[in-house]
């Protein structure tokens, strides 16, 4: 279990890089228009909160490589999430949530934009818990949870 927290100030950027291998965290906090770019291997958190604007960065991997966060509560984001990932295979980026919804009103995964349609390319594991997409969220890719809600434009798409 990791024990270091990661910390983001408002219109902070920093890079993760786990060498392809797990690196654990305790918590992720983000302040507003935060910049997070992540190497290739699994993160760890037990809590993942973001303020407005949080970008999600996933560089050019190389073969067989991919990046996943795992959480351990909630994934909340306060609005505008844009996840970046640049590899042509939605399966190179996975977010998972072990959180355990309450109702089809508490979710473990909720992601909102605030510029209109954005497009997120991987995918959504939360067996236990709800997705929720608001404000054009677009996603491409693959989304396994016990429930999954969109409002304000959002739709999914599949990968040919």
């Amino acid at each position: 279990d990791g024990t270091e927290n990661v910390n983001m100030n408002d219109r902070q950027s920093i890079t993760l890089n786990a060498g392809g291998n797990i690196q654990s965290y305790n918590q992720f906090s983000a302040g507003n228009d935060c910049v997070l770019t992540l190497g290739a291997g699994e993160y760890y958190f037990k809590t993942f909160t973001a303020g407005t604007g949080l970008q999600i960065v996933i560089p050019q991997l190389n073969a067989g490589e991919y990046v996943r966060i795992c959480v351990q509560g909630k994934v909340e984001v306060s609005n505008g999430v844009n996840l970046q990932n640049n590899n042509g295979d939605y399966t190179t980026f996975m977010l998972y949530s072990d959180y355990q919804s309450a109702d089809d009103e508490d979710y473990a995964i909720k992601f909102a934009s605030y510029h209109g349609n954005q497009q997120n390319y991987g995918v959504i594991v939360a067996p236990k818990g709800g997705v929720r997409f608001e404000n054009g969220i677009i996603w491409t890719g693959a989304i396994w949870s016990k429930g999954l809600s969109m409002a304000n434009g959002c739709s999914l798409q599949s990968v040919v």
